[in-house]
């Protein structure tokens, strides 16, 4: 059983490594075409760049229950370590790169 819920974990965690650089590519790609499929603009419900930042948003939430089942799983074996602090670093990382997409695409547009 445990090593079942360390491997959903790790599944949960990796699954934002394969879909993040995967959507941040399409992305790219339908703005730099200013493909917006049946939509009018990227924020409408029927382009692809909305379908894709669902999938983001939908990703980093699965990465971060991963994360957050991992540390309540191992929390009382690796107390001796206090890996708190080094959930949160991780956790931030991953958050970050929410803030750092909004930033960048914001200068973007500018």
């Amino acid at each position: 059983l445990a090593s079942a819920v360390l491997l959903q974990c790790q599944i949960f965690a990796m699954q934002f490594v394969f879909f993040k650089p995967m959507t941040a590519v399409g992305l790219f790609t339908c703005n730099k075409l200013h493909y917006y499929g049946y939509g009018t603009n990227s924020n409408s419900y029927e382009s692809p760049q909305f379908w894709l930042r669902i999938i983001q948003n939908i990703s980093v939430f699965v990465a971060f229950s991963g994360l957050l089942k991992f540390y309540h799983a191992v929390q009382d074996d690796l107390a001796w370590c206090r890996p708190f602090p080094k959930f949160l670093c991780i956790k931030g990382i991953v958050f970050m790169t929410f803030w750092q997409g909004l930033v960048i695409g914001f200068l973007a547009n500018a």
